[in-house]
Order: C-alpha cells, then sequence, then structure tokens
C-alpha cells in the first residue's frame, strides 16, 4: 500500500513539473517574440489586427483572417436589427468585394436616405456570385422597389465553396460559427498588441478587418494600407457575352422584378473590368447600365478602392445614377 502511494505520489509530482515546464516555456516565448518584435528592427512593423480602427456603433464583425462572418449572419438572419433593416430596405446592392469597398455607409446614406429611400448594401467577399444574395432574398421574402448589381463576374452560375457551405449550415451552426469568429477576434486583437503574429512579420502579410453595419449592410474598413497601386482605366475593346451568362442574367432579372422591383446594372472599377462586356450584356437584358470612369483611383490591394478614391467615386457614381433612378422610379 504504502508503496503504491508513494508511486501515485511520484506521477503527481511529474505531472506538475511537466504542467510548469510547458507554461514556462510558453511565458519564455511569448516574451522572447515580444522582445524581437519590439527591441530590433521588426519593431517598426504592426500589425493589421492590433491597429484595425474600432467599429462605429452597430456594427458587427462581418471579416478578418478567420473568414467572412457575414455570410452566415445575413443568410441565416443571426442578427435581428440587420435582419429588421435588410427587410425594410428599399434599394437592395448587390456584388463583390469590389462593390462593398467602393461604396461606404456614409455615401450610401447621404444620397438614398435624403431621397426617402432606405438601401441595403448586400454584397458578399468570396468572389461570391448571384446566387448567394439571390438565396437571401428569397429566404426573407425582401420586396425592395429597386436592386443594383454589380455585373463584374457577377452571372458565372457559380456559389463559393464558402457560400455553399453557409447554405448546408443550420441556424445553429451558423450561430456557432458567429460567436467563435467574434470571440477570437477579440482575443487576437489584444494579444497581438503584446505577442507578435510571426508569419505576418517575416512574410508582410497584410490582413482586412471589416465590420458590417446593421443599418444598412455596409461595410466599415478598418485597416488602412496606404496609397497603394494606381488602377488602369476600364477595358474597352472588343469582348462577348457568352450564352450561360445572359441566360443567367435574363433568369436574375426576372426574378428580382417578380417581386415588383427594377433592375440597374452598374460596373464598378477593378482589375482586368470589361465595360464591353457590361454594356453588351446590359443591352441584351435590357437595363440600364451605370459605369462612370472615374480618372486616378487608387486601390489598396490592387483591386479595393482606398478610402479616398472610393469617396470620390462614390460622388461621380451617383451623380450617374441620378437620372437613371428618376427615369425608372417614376414608371
Amino acid at each position: 500500500m504504502l508503496g503504491a502511494m508513494r508511486g501515485l505520489r511520484s506521477r503527481d509530482r511529474r505531472a506538475v513539473g511537466a504542467i510548469l515546464l510547458g507554461v514556462t516555456t510558453f511565458a519564455f516565448c511569448a516574451l522572447e517574440g515580444w522582445g524581437i518584435w519590439k527591441l530590433t528592427t521588426l519593431r517598426r512593423f504592426t500589425l493589421d489586427i492590433a491597429t484595425a480602427a474600432d467599429p462605429p456603433a452597430g456594427h458587427f464583425l462581418a471579416h478578418d483572417r478567420g473568414g467572412h462572418v457575414d455570410h452566415h449572419v445575413l443568410l441565416h438572419g443571426m442578427d435581428a436589427e440587420t435582419l429588421r433593416n435588410l427587410q425594410r430596405a428599399d434599394v437592395l446592392l448587390m456584388g463583390n468585394s469590389r462593390l462593398m469597398f467602393a461604396l461606404r455607409g456614409e455615401a450610401l446614406r447621404q444620397y438614398f436616405v435624403t431621397r426617402g429611400l432606405r438601401p441595403f448594401a448586400l454584397g458578399f467577399g468570396h468572389e461570391e456570385q448571384h446566387q448567394f444574395p439571390l438565396e437571401v432574398m428569397r429566404r426573407h421574402h425582401l420586396r425592395p422597389r429597386l436592386v443594383i448589381v454589380n455585373v463584374d463576374n457577377f452571372f458565372g452560375g457559380v456559389t463559393s465553396s464558402w457560400g455553399e457551405r453557409v447554405l448546408r449550415d443550420s441556424r445553429f451552426n451558423a450561430w456557432k460559427i458567429e460567436a467563435e469568429a467574434t470571440v477570437a477576434h477579440v482575443i487576437r486583437r489584444e494579444m497581438h498588441l503584446v505577442v507578435p503574429h510571426v508569419p505576418d512579420l517575416w512574410d508582410g502579410e497584410r490582413e482586412f478587418i471589416l465590420y458590417r453595419s446593421e443599418r444598412d449592410g455596409s461595410w466599415f474598413v478598418a485597416t488602412r494600407f496606404g496609397r497603394g497601386a494606381t488602377l488602369e482605366p476600364f477595358y474597352r475593346g472588343r469582348d462577348t457575352v457568352r450564352p450561360h451568362n445572359l441566360q443567367l442574367a435574363r433568369a436574375f432579372k426576372e426574378s428580382v422584378e417578380a417581386t415588383g422591383a427594377r433592375v440597374v446594372f452598374v460596373l464598378v472599377p477593378g482589375r482586368d473590368v470589361s465595360l464591353t462586356h457590361a454594356q453588351l450584356l446590359a443591352d441584351a437584358v435590357g437595363v440600364p447600365l451605370v459605369a462612370p470612369d472615374v480618372p486616378d483611383l487608387r486601390t489598396m490591394d490592387g483591386s479595393h478602392l482606398t478610402d479616398a478614391s472610393a469617396a470620390g467615386y462614390a460622388s461621380a457614381f451617383f451623380q450617374h445614377l441620378d437620372p437613371v433612378l428618376d427615369d425608372l422610379l417614376r414608371r
């Protein structure tokens, strides 16, 4: 019996020793990482997750390195206030992330609200095409007066792999993913004030931090990447519209008009964006196209507009939209 008790005490001591060794090793590595980051030439680097601006009130996490949370929130109606504003919206704006970076919340509200219209930006990351936002529209029985669509690769008939997962997930899974992502985001923001994420420092990798407005669905871009690269003008050379894309665009228009809404195509500037293709598609479907070619735009990453360029683009865009909107809403 005494031998057995001595054996148990010996194992307990070894377990405690292993735990203490693990804690000490973790603390040493954290301290070493902090020292390398703060006391060497790496100190000139900062992490986007740590320097991102705090979101305004009435915003929820849309995206960080963990992925796009807003797919789940909007499809499954996870946020009551957001869902209420989505269902009340007079104008829906659909498209990819370029749309969301180009038309920010303040510009949307200033233009539409002064005209007595409630906008909601229903664009998504992952190069999401028309099927996912159309499913959001169907699932929540949305009845807008106008649907504005950025046609940049929108009618390809492909749902992103992330979008497919969101469509398969249950409401409980959606809640779990949102909760986990939000908690992880808060922890990462605090932790990386002290301890670096070494791959970011080593590879110079950048991270977009985005929050979504409950009021109008727009993205608040919390990270700043500097002036970035100049964006090339729209491609205006020869182009064609494939029958498959035209069929999908016509079916989309028919589905939207069945709810009582009108459709407007737009083209937001980006890398390798064809104005010729957009105009051919709009003409074939029978909808107006709004596509101002604004000079000297700059991007954060070669694709998404900087804050200053987004403000300049939005001003030109809404000037071009004005006569189209007046004509459609008079009918």
